[in-house]
Parts: C-alpha cells; sequence; structure tokens
C-alpha cells in the first residue's frame, strides 16, 4: 500500500477516537468569565444586600445545569431542558438587565432574521453533543 494510503487511513482513525472520546466522555469546555455590573435599582443588587454577599456567580452549563454559588458557597441549582431554557432567560433578563438592554436586546432578530435558526443549532449542539460552561459574575455597579 502507497504511503498515502497509510496517512489517510491513521487521520480517520484519530478522527473516530476524537468522536468517541466526545461522545463517551462528553469534556466540558470552560469557557471565559463575564463580568457584569448589577444596577442599583436591580432585584439581583437587593438580593445581593440582604443575603450579604460580596460576589455572586452564576456557573451555565449548556447540557441542562446552571449553579448559583455566592462568595464560593453554592447557593442553588437549576436544571432545565431546551425548552424552559427560553423561561430561564426570561427571568434572568428581569433579574438583571435593566430595560433598555432588553429593548436593544430584542433588535437583534430584526436586523439579523438568520441569528436565531443559527443560535438553535449551536445550543443544540452544545446541549447534546459537546458541553460547554460558562460563569457570569455578578459586581454592584
Amino acid at each position: 500500500m502507497p504511503r498515502r494510503y497509510w496517512v489517510l487511513i491513521a487521520i480517520v482513525a484519530i478522527f473516530l477516537i476524537l468522536v468517541l472520546y466526545v461522545l463517551i466522555a462528553r469534556p466540558t469546555l470552560v469557557l471565559p468569565t463575564v463580568t457584569v455590573a448589577v444596577p442599583q435599582s436591580s432585584p439581583l443588587n437587593a438580593y445581593q444586600r440582604q443575603a450579604n454577599i460580596n460576589e455572586l456567580n452564576l456557573r451555565l452549563r449548556s447540557d441542562g445545569k446552571a449553579f448559583i454559588v455566592g462568595d464560593g458557597q453554592e447557593l442553588g441549582q437549576i436544571q432545565y431542558t431546551p425548552r424552559t431554557l427560553s423561561n430561564a432567560l426570561n427571568l434572568a433578563q428581569r433579574m438583571s438587565l435593566t430595560p433598555d438592554t432588553i429593548r436593544n436586546i430584542r433588535l437583534f432578530p430584526l436586523v439579523f432574521p438568520g441569528l436565531a435558526s443559527h443560535l438553535l443549532t449551536t445550543g443544540m449542539t452544545a446541549y447534546y453533543v459537546l458541553p460547554l460552561e460558562i460563569t457570569v459574575r455578578f459586581i454592584p455597579a
């Protein structure tokens, strides 16, 4: 057999091993932390003051789990499915974003009509195939 076939067989074998690893082990890719300044008028800021929490983090995993962590201690856990994700996003918007920001975000589907379908495809891939984890750190503004 020529050397070219051996290289092709090796590439296919490596690709199959990587696909099997992703499907069996389901490793989580951790994305960089996002810091959000919470306005003083936000209910989330009031909760932080009432619970005497200096740093509030939300660890969101694309495989259906979200953890609320305050000062390094887990305060709660939420499990979701792709169907219930929109309810969780609406709740998060009301808790952390100002009305002006929410109004500006709602303009994106009108300006970029294909964005929703691309986000849905990416979200389903992240939910079923390769889970992602992102941490959102809330600090007072």
